[in-house]
């Protein structure tokens, strides 16, 4: 079974126009790799001094890209969630900070 990873911009929400795929990958946690990294790479110029968790993430609501990864066969029961993923990245983020 093949996955592939299509990114969703936050801005732009439910319009298909401004998403895109962002490759194709071999097993499912491939594509997460990549998606965690999608997730982490928005939070590089958001993270700053006084910056809490909850203004990160609401951020991210509005200006993140939310990869999802699609496997080529549909009964596929495993799901990452980009939000799920960002809340938790985010508040280990704020602990050190």
């Amino acid at each position: 079974m093949k996955f592939h990873l299509r990114i969703f911009d936050n801005n732009h929400h439910w319009d298909e126009a401004s998403s895109y795929d962002h490759g194709n990958y071999k097993t499912y946690e491939e594509a997460v790799i990549e998606a965690k990294k999608i997730v982490k790479e928005f939070f590089v110029d958001e993270c700053y001094s006084g910056r809490t968790a909850g203004d990160l993430m609401a951020s991210f609501a509005m200006y993140g890209e939310e990869p999802v990864v699609f496997p080529d066969e549909p009964k596929n029961e495993l799901r990452f969630s980009p939000r799920d993923y960002a809340e938790v990245y985010v508040k280990e983020l704020c602990k050190n900070n």
